[in-house]
């Protein structure tokens, strides 16, 4: 979970950057970590619920319905265009290493990332694996 959001959050900020218009862009940030926060709060308690009344099996239909015409609508966003140029074009693994590098050189994100990945760690360890929650699917 934590190593999944060290890499989402940048990606996402980049995202708004290419959707949004330069003068726009500092209150398009705050729109996006308003709902992003909102949605951490609100979608498990909504999660729970639909399980609950549902089933495991309905609420990942349910989730799955709810992506889908925002998926649509990213084939028919306009992007921005950037100023500066690229050099070369690289693989995106090649980018990936690059800006993971450039990260890891920047004191507060790579030592936030170096405490994240331990801790995403443990997370994982102690998740539903082991079906600790109790959570019995329907079916």
């Amino acid at each position: 979970l934590g190593l999944l959001s060290a890499f989402h959050h940048p990606i996402r900020l980049v995202f708004i950057s290419l959707v949004v218009p330069r003068p726009y862009l500092a209150s398009a940030v705050g729109l996006n970590s308003v709902s992003w926060n909102l949605s951490r709060i609100i979608g498990p308690g909504l999660a729970g619920l639909t399980i609950h009344l549902m089933g495991l099996s309905e609420t990942f239909l349910i989730a799955t319905l709810f992506y889908l015409p925002l998926i649509v609508s990213l084939y028919f966003l306009t992007l921005q265009p950037r100023e500066g140029g690229t050099t070369e074009p690289a693989s995106f693994l090649k980018r990936m290493i690059d800006g993971g590098a450039v990260a890891l050189r920047q004191v507060p994100a790579g030592s936030c990332f170096v405490i994240n990945l331990p801790l995403s760690d443990d997370i994982n360890d102690t998740s539903l694996s082991d079906n600790s929650a109790g959570i019995e699917g329907h079916g």
